[in-house]
């Protein structure tokens, strides 16, 4: 199982707070997913300079939907990313969008 997790720590004290987490079981069909978009995240430029990627991967309906956190630019609760939707059927790519967003967990 592979986790990601994106932790704020705080200045001069030991408090932390987990801003993202998340887990990808191996040898199942959300990794093969993660990893379509991992390849196709090459094609943005912010993320093909830096690894920091969290995923957070959920279904709706027919759709399987894979959003890229850039964890180099989280701030203030907003972080670039890429989202990738595919058909769940074929595994097609049925739409992708970047940008910054305004929430990490909003789906």
């Amino acid at each position: 199982k592979q986790i990601f997790k994106l932790t704020k720590r705080y200045q001069f004290t030991s408090k932390t707070i987990e801003v993202i987490h998340s887990e990808i079981k191996n040898d199942t069909k959300e990794i093969e997913y993660y990893e379509k978009a991992r390849t196709l995240s090459n094609e943005y430029i912010f993320f093909s300079k830096w690894e920091a990627i969290i995923p957070i991967i959920w279904e709706v309906e027919n759709n399987i939907n894979v959003r890229l956190f850039l964890a180099e630019g989280y701030a203030y609760g907003r972080a670039y990313s890429l989202r990738i939707t595919f058909d769940k059927k074929s595994g097609m790519i049925i739409e992708k969008s970047e940008g910054f967003e305004l929430s990490l967990l909003e789906k």
